[in-house]
């Protein structure tokens, strides 16, 4: 990255955290700091304008020392953010596990494969748009190529991801705008202080609160988050974004079974009010059988039948009396008849709720 621009992003983190320009000399911009961190009036900071001078990084990474030592924030991640112009997104977790120091080894893995789900949702959501995606996002997966773990602090477990912020992620056209990754980290951010803010809760989701909210809410991104509190054993949380710009906190404490099944509830609804999830009385034939226990009550079939004037795969779970049905059905090109309850995935649509099953 140019110097200009590390000289840039030094000014701008002091700016949006509220330092003033005190003095503007021909070598040096010299601030004063803010009222909330109780420094004396003498107290100055001395930022090099001559960017293009041999030691001016030399000089920027000794005032990144400098507010090492004064705000949270480590040496490392204020120099990504400063020298390297990237963000940083951190998950605190806070539970008796963590508190102890005594985490299962197989926890984190699982946590951070939970987190990069997250993000890669989110990257899915701002490319596409869409309350739910069922094909695959390509842009999804170069955002997070570009995201670096960075560590695992002691004590508490949190885990500190590198994020892009100036690449494009999809690249503009006479229809479209480009989109760029400091895109994704925010609606990433948003997306959760709305979920631990409002939609944890909400006991009812009607048309004007989903069109009021809209810009948050999708069943791929609500669906990792859900998983990612479930992995945590709704522990305490903390995300907090951090960049040039001044960082974004939220906060979810006292999780409990309730809270989490409404997102599972409200990601239902969302979907029957898109027409993902709907009652239908349909008829089709048997294409393919699969039982390991064919006196068990989860027995798949898989039927080529029509939907909304489109034909596509259905996949049905039968108990043992109906998949002998089924067996013979298919046997004798027999069709089918199924009412009940549907839902669309990515490749075909699946019977939730089985009302009723016959052989014409």
């Amino acid at each position: 990255m140019s110097s200009q621009q590390i000289y840039a992003n030094f000014k701008e983190f002091l700016i949006q955290r509220n330092w003033n320009l005190h003095l503007d000399k021909p070598r040096y911009e010299v601030f004063s700091p803010p009222k909330s961190l109780s420094f004396g009036e003498d107290y100055l900071l001395y930022l090099p304008k001559k960017y293009y001078l041999e030691d001016f990084e030399a000089s920027i990474i000794k005032l990144i020392e400098v507010l090492n030592s004064i705000y949270e924030e480590s040496s490392e991640e204020l120099e990504s953010i400063i020298l390297e112009d990237k963000e940083i997104i951190s998950f605190h977790i806070e539970g008796e596990k963590m508190k102890s120091g005594k985490v299962s080894i197989a926890t984190f893995p699982d946590i951070l494969s939970k987190i990069r789900r997250f993000l890669h949702e989110t990257a899915a959501f701002t490319v596409s748009g869409k309350p739910h995606i069922l094909e695959q996002i390509e842009e999804a997966e170069r955002y997070i190529n570009l995201c670096n773990f960075l560590r695992n602090d002691k004590g508490s477990l949190i885990t500190k991801i590198e994020l892009p912020k100036n690449d494009t992620i999809k690249m503009g056209n006479i229809f479209e705008s480009q989109i760029q990754a400091r895109e994704v980290n925010k609606k990433a951010i948003d997306i959760l202080s709305f979920v631990n803010k409002d939609l944890l809760d909400s006991e009812t989701f009607e048309d004007s609160y989903l069109k009021e909210h809209k810009s948050f809410i999708n069943v791929n991104v609500i669906d990792a988050i859900r998983e990612l509190y479930n992995e945590t054993d709704l522990a305490d949380l903390e995300v907090e974004l951090k960049g040039v710009n001044k960082p974004q906190k939220t906060l979810i404490k006292g999780l409990n079974k309730d809270k989490i099944d409404t997102l599972r509830i409200f990601t239902k609804n969302v979907k029957e009010k898109i027409n993902e999830i709907f009652e239908e009385t349909i008829y089709g034939k048997v294409v393919e059988l699969s039982s390991k226990d064919i006196d068990g009550e989860k027995n798949k079939v898989k039927m080529r039948a029509s939907i909304r004037n489109i034909d596509t795969n259905v996949v049905i779970y039968l108990n043992s009396y109906e998949y002998q049905k089924a067996i013979e059905a298919h046997k004798n090109n027999r069709v089918i008849q199924i009412e009940g309850t549907f839902e669309k995935e990515k490749t075909q649509y699946r019977v939730t709720k089985l009302g009723q099953f016959d052989v014409l």
